[in-house]
């Protein structure tokens, strides 16, 4: 928790948060690169490298943003219960849907499950650009599908398929709220444009 005499102000804990949960996806999507290493083109190291720089200073600079916006999200996120084995089966679920998707960019020369890391950045731009428009709104649905009380395996496979395919933009989006609309509306701006980045060096690892 938060001193109450800062708590108004400025929250590193939410920074810590910010910084743990969205390191995570970068994590799981360097481990998803690193499975294919051998199908990297010559400068494909050199463009993982990028990503990561990319995304850390993305990382770095919207933690400073949720330090200083403390008053944010569904409280109900802090709870912590134990995984039943409905939640473990509609979690396989999601997992095994969102990689059966992700074989569409085969195609695209990507090999699988580096395909994966594509289609979570395309599903991320998706939500990222309905946010620009609809900010509460888009945070009120992954939290309605995420934090709501799931009982039965489809309600928790449909939590895990919106934790993958737009977690990212919801910690972004939590980190921008509250701002003056002008700041909001650039940096939600940013983040579209550098989803948009991100998804060109995925495509530039493995092929021209």
């Amino acid at each position: 928790m938060c001193p109450k005499i800062v708590k108004k102000y400025i929250c590193l804990n939410n920074g810590f948060r910010f910084l743990l949960k969205t390191n995570t996806i970068l994590i799981i999507m360097i481990a998803l690169f690193g499975v294919n290493k051998d199908a990297w083109r010559s400068v494909g190291e050199d463009k993982v490298i990028t990503f990561i720089f990319t995304f850390e200073c993305l990382i770095i600079l919207f933690s400073i943003f949720a330090c200083i916006n403390p008053e944010r999200g569904n409280k109900r996120h802090r709870e912590k219960k134990r995984i039943s084995k409905n939640e473990w089966i509609g979690m396989v679920i999601a997992i095994l849907l969102t990689s059966l998707l992700s074989l569409f960019m085969l195609p695209a020369n990507l090999p699988f499950p580096s395909t994966v890391i594509f289609l979570i950045l395309s599903t991320n731009l998706l939500a990222a650009f309905y946010s620009v428009i609809f900010h509460k709104v888009a945070i009120e649905i992954y939290e309605l599908n995420v934090f709501k009380e799931n009982k039965s395996i489809t309600d928790y496979t449909f939590k895990y398929i919106a934790i993958l395919f737009s977690s990212l933009n919801y910690y972004v989006q939590l980190a921008l709220k509250g701002l003056p609309l002008i700041i909001h509306k650039l940096f939600a701006i940013l983040f579209l444009i550098f989803l948009a980045m991100q998804l060109i060096v995925t495509g530039t690892v493995f092929t021209y």
